[in-house]
């Protein structure tokens, strides 16, 4: 588990107490786009004022430990999910976000190869 200082690297990023995290099961549209802008906004006013906590895989991608974190008990990559600013990422969350998907957002956001949708 990590807890601590949080900072957003990236939409799909949370660097908490020095450990870069990368949220597990979500697939969020990377680079300097408008759509990569607005998830990492979100997840800032996510995270703002909240307790944040990861639960963590022991698996690492590009030197960012992989896992599921919550604020204030709420799991942030559900809640990117269902405000339309993620999409489920099947290679690595079974499909656990799938149905909380909103309508349009599997046409509207760019879906990543890497996630097997």
């Amino acid at each position: 588990a990590a807890q601590g200082e949080v900072y957003v690297a990236r939409g799909d990023t949370l660097v908490i107490a020095g450990t870069p995290v990368r949220l597990l099961g979500v697939d969020l549209p990377q680079g300097r786009s408008a759509a990569a802008e607005d998830a990492r906004r979100e997840v800032q006013q996510i995270v703002a004022d909240s307790f944040v906590a990861c639960r963590l895989t022991g698996e690492t991608q590009s030197n960012q430990m992989l896992g599921t974190c919550t604020a204030d008990g709420t799991d942030i990559g559900a809640e990117l999910v269902a405000r339309g600013l993620a999409l489920d990422c099947a290679r690595w969350s079974q499909g656990r976000y799938r149905a909380l998907e909103p309508e349009g957002s599997r046409e509207r956001l760019p879906a990543s190869r890497d996630c097997g949708n």
